[in-house]
C-alpha cells in the first residue's frame, strides 16, 4: 500500500486541529500529501443571521488555507483545501471512498457533553461506514495545540488474534514503522477458556491451565511466525502473549505500561451488512485508549471510480 493522501476533515475549532500534528507527521514521512477538509451544512447558518452562508464559506476555505500554509512551513507537506456541503459523517464517508484517500486522520473525545464543534459525532459515525484507515487523536479540551509538535510514533501496538483479518492493522503500521524506524509491538492476549463445570473443580481448573498452555504455545509460534516476516524487512519487532486476559483491556493497560505511542487495531463486518460494525475489542480500545488509534478492516466496500466521479469540491479565493 502506497499511501499519497491524508485526509484530515477540520471544522474551524481547535478541537478538530487535534489532529494535524499526528497527520503532518504521517504525511512527511509517507511523502503524502494532505487534504483538508470541512463540511457545511445550511442549517449551521440560521436565515437571515450574519454573516452569510457565502460570507462563512469564504471564511472557512481561508480557514483552511491558513492551516494548511502552516502545515506546508513547518513540514514540507503540500496541501490542498476541499469544502462539501451535507452532512458531515455521510459526505466525508462518501468523499473518502470515492477519492480514495489512502487514511484519514481526525480527532475524537470520549462520549459525553462537548461544547465545540461536531467531530466528536462525526468520528463515531465515520469509523462505522468508511472503508479507508482512520487515525484518531483524542483531543485535550483544555489544552492548546501546537502545530509545530509533530506526532512521534516510536513504538506501535499492533492487536493480533491470530486471523487474517486482524492482520490487515499490520500494513498500515509496517509502512510507519519502515519509514520512521519505529518498534512494532505484536500482542496477542489469550482469553481464559469458558470451563463446562464449575471452575471451583479440580478438574475444570487443570482443564482451564492446559488449554491455556496450548493456546500460550500456539500464539507464542504465531507472533513469533509474523516477527520473521517482518524482521527480514529490517523492521525491530517485539512479541507478547497475554494469558488469561481479556483482549481490550490488555491492550489498554499494556500501551499505558510500555509507552506505546499508537494503537493498531482491527475492526470487521458482521452479516455482510454495508456498514461496519466495530468489534468489541476494536470499540473498547477507541472509547478508552489515551494514545492515537489507527483504526482498520478488510475492504468490504466497492471504492467508486476515482477518474469517473463527480467533482462536488468548492474552492473560493
Amino acid at each position: 500500500m502506497s499511501t499519497t493522501t491524508v485526509l484530515v476533515p477540520l471544522d474551524g475549532s481547535r478541537f478538530g486541529e487535534f489532529a494535524v500534528p499526528a497527520a503532518m507527521s504521517v504525511a512527511r514521512e509517507l511523502q503524502a500529501q494532505i487534504e483538508l477538509i470541512s463540511v457545511f451544512e445550511e442549517q449551521s447558518v440560521l436565515a437571515g443571521s450574519e454573516p452569510t452562508t457565502q460570507q462563512f464559506k469564504e471564511w472557512l476555505y481561508a480557514y483552511l488555507e491558513e492551516i494548511g500554509a502552516h502545515i506546508t512551513e513547518l513540514s514540507g507537506v503540500p496541501t490542498s483545501c476541499t469544502i462539501i456541503d451535507g452532512s458531515p459523517a455521510d459526505r466525508l464517508t462518501e468523499y473518502a471512498q470515492r477519492k480514495r484517500v489512502d487514511l484519514i486522520a481526525m480527532s475524537t473525545h470520549e462520549r459525553g457533553p462537548v461544547s465545540r464543534a461536531w467531530m466528536g459525532s462525526v468520528a463515531d459515525r465515520v469509523i462505522h461506514h468508511v472503508d479507508v484507515p482512520v487515525l484518531l487523536i483524542r483531543a485535550e479540551e483544555e489544552s492548546a495545540v501546537d502545530l509545530a509538535q509533530e506526532a512521534e510514533f516510536k513504538r506501535i501496538l499492533v492487536a493480533l488474534d491470530g486471523s487474517s483479518r486482524a492482520e490487515k492493522s499490520l500494513e498500515l503500521a509496517t509502512q510507519i514503522a519502515k519509514v520512521t524506524g519505529a518498534t512494532l509491538i505484536l500482542l496477542q492476549a489469550v482469553e481464559p477458556p469458558v470451563p463446562f463445570s464449575s471452575p471451583y473443580l479440580p478438574h475444570a481448573m487443570q482443564d482451564t491451565q492446559a488449554a491455556l498452555e496450548e493456546g500460550r504455545k500456539a500464539s507464542v509460534n504465531y507472533l513469533d511466525e509474523v516477527k520473521d516476516g517482518l524482521e527480514r524487512q529490517g523492521i525491530d519487532v517485539e512479541t507478547e502473549t497475554l494469558l488469561g486476559v481479556r483482549p481490550a483491556p490488555a491492550i489498554l493497560r499494556y500501551a499505558e505500561e510500555h509507552a506505546v505511542d499508537l494503537i493498531a487495531v482491527a475492526t470487521h463486518g458482521r452479516g455482510g451488512l454495508p456498514r461496519l460494525v466495530l468489534g468489541s475489542v476494536a470499540d473498547k480500545v477507541l472509547r478508552a485508549a489515551t494514545v492515537p488509534v489507527l483504526v482498520v478492516r478488510p475492504a468490504t466496500l466497492k471504492n467508486l471510480d476515482k477518474e469517473t466521479a463527480e467533482d462536488d469540491s468548492q474552492s473560493y479565493g
